[in-house]
């Protein structure tokens, strides 16, 4: 560049191209001062010696405010896209792709101040325009109904954005499949609103398309689908669950497990050594071993599928290893199954695992240990497990009113600890 720089001057249209170029290289290697260093020096004298609506001058204005964009500094980029705006009107250029492209990125800005209404009206605009002068369904005009759907999310107006997240995403896994990077964005987009609108159930299997398709595209160690992907499928089970849970439904709960572990299931061959899938695993064998174990219905229970269960989820929370909370209520749970299986040397092992990794336990290991060391025969222990039971209770009263499935849950365990030792409820 410095050889044209001599040879053809700095005013030179290719010199300025060439410089053009060199501060997008810049941009990508995430120098951005020194990227807008070059454009602030290049787009005045492109605007200068070629006219503003040249397409050089043009593509520097918008490499500018791209560039300040990244920088955050959103007021300087807002300027300059609608200045761009302007020129490509001004210029008969209001038709093309370009200036779509423009109004795409000021909408972004005004997205980025919070200023939601006028995202809104410039978005509301733009898909009208490209289907008219785009080829049918073209990308960028999907992108655009992408972007208005998400700032009606964010404005609160679920049902619109549903439907327009529900329109780009049908036509996505028409024209592109299930696996395509675009297709995954719109099952993500679509998610996030059906979980604002408490949809569990068909949030969670959006998720699970999600997971499938993006394992395919960015492999089962990709970020997106080893830690965020996975954290939202547990997010959402663990809401629809308590739901079932809150109405009194734990066929539909263990149902909604069983089913989640079939699922994952399918990953076995391509995430068996994916750490947050084993932490799934675990959580949801977890979940189904308590309900097996400690349904509210005494006929539901299953004592030995219980065991089973735990002992999954036991080894999944180790093959994850981060989070010690969740190996203690693993060997928690196993120990319930155990005592409910008659088998109170187990269960004691296993409550002697668990709360180490639980900071000492809660009202539930408490309660359960109770009734595990009287099956023992050792009343004595079983009458001090009761007591630190009935304190920790009184100690935590606050935090069980704001938790009534919870609160209710332990006073039925309290209340058969009580039956079984022989203790008058005050």
């Amino acid at each position: 560049m410095d050889t044209w720089e001599r040879q053809l001057g700095a005013d030179h249209p290719a010199t300025l191209d060439a410089r053009r170029g060199l501060a997008v290289v810049m941009r990508r290697q995430g120098e951005l001062p020194a990227a807008r260093k070059l454009l602030e020096d290049v787009y005045p004298r492109q605007k200068r010696l070629l006219g503003p609506a040249n397409p050089q001058t043009l593509a520097s204005m918008t490499k500018l405010a791209d560039v300040l964009y990244d920088l955050g500094q959103f007021e300087d980029a807002r300027n300059l896209y609608e200045e761009e705006i302007e020129v490509r009107k001004r210029a008969g250029l209001a038709k093309q792709r370009r200036t779509f492209a423009a109004m795409g990125n000021l909408a972004t800005v005004h997205i980025q101040q919070n200023k939601l209404d006028d995202a809104a009206r410039l978005l509301e605009e733009c898909p009208a325009l490209q289907k008219a002068n785009l080829p049918p369904e073209d990308r960028d005009t999907l992108t655009c109904m992408n972007n208005l759907a998400l700032v009606w999310w964010k404005q609160k107006k679920l049902s619109e954005a549903r439907k327009l997240h529900e329109e780009v995403l049908g036509i996505r896994r028409r024209l592109y499949g299930d696996q395509h990077a675009d297709t995954l964005r719109s099952m993500n987009n679509l998610f996030m609103v059906l979980m604002d609108q408490a949809e569990w159930e068909a949030a969670r299997k959006l998720m699970q398309e999600l997971i499938a398709g993006s394992i395919q595209v960015n492999g089962p160690d990709h970020p997106a689908t080893t830690v965020s992907a996975m954290k939202a499928l547990g997010k959402v089970v663990s809401l629809q669950a308590a739901e079932l849970k809150s109405k009194g439904l734990p066929e539909e709960e263990a149902k909604l497990h069983r089913d989640v572990l079939d699922f994952l299931k399918t990953l076995e061959p391509t995430c068996a050594n994916v750490p947050q899938y084993q932490a799934q695993l675990a959580a949801t064998h977890n979940h189904l071993a308590w309900l097996l174990a400690n349904g509210p219905d005494e006929k539901q229970r299953d004592p030995a599928a219980a065991v089973e269960h735990g002992n999954k989820a036991v080894v999944a929370a180790e093959k994850f290893g981060r989070d010690k909370l969740l190996q203690g209520s693993c060997y928690s749970t196993l120990g319930t199954a155990h005592y409910r299986a008659g088998d109170g040397k187990a269960a004691g092992a296993a409550f002697e695992k668990a709360l180490p990794l639980r900071n000492g336990g809660d009202g539930y290991d408490y309660f359960f240990l109770a009734m595990v060391h009287w099956q023992l025969g050792d009343k004595k222990a079983a009458a001090d497990w009761h007591k630190k039971g009935m304190e920790w209770m009184e100690k935590n009263k606050a935090l069980l009113e704001k938790n009534k499935t919870a609160d209710t849950e332990l006073r039925r365990i309290r209340a058969e600890a009580d039956k079984l030792l022989g203790v008058n409820e005050k």
